[in-house]
């Protein structure tokens, strides 16, 4: 009979109750014991309340959010490159 296995519920077995995954994590908890294997993966990955607000706090905001948008410098950089432009093609073409 085929059945699935009973961790993971994905693999296909046919002899025994777990697939060759889930038998390394039995494995690994017969070698050191069920509860330190539970506390490792809460503590790996399992973000608690402090965690999440420090994340939350060093989260680097798009470049978007930190543009000083009463600053004319960008507007009146462009505006001289434009004339500059303007110029050198006038200039090219008038010679």
């Amino acid at each position: 009979m085929v059945f699935q296995c009973k961790l993971c519920e994905e693999e296909t077995v046919i002899t025994v109750n777990l697939c060759e995954s889930c038998r390394r994590i039995k494995h690994i908890m017969t070698c050191y014991t069920r509860e330190i294997v539970y506390d490792v993966l809460e503590k790996v990955l399992i973000r608690n309340t402090e965690q999440r607000q420090y994340k939350i706090k060093n989260y680097k905001k798009p470049e978007t959010d930190i543009i000083d948008t009463t600053d004319n410098s960008y507007l009146q950089l462009k505006e001289k490159t434009h004339e500059e432009i303007k110029r050198k093609v006038l200039d090219k073409f008038s010679n």
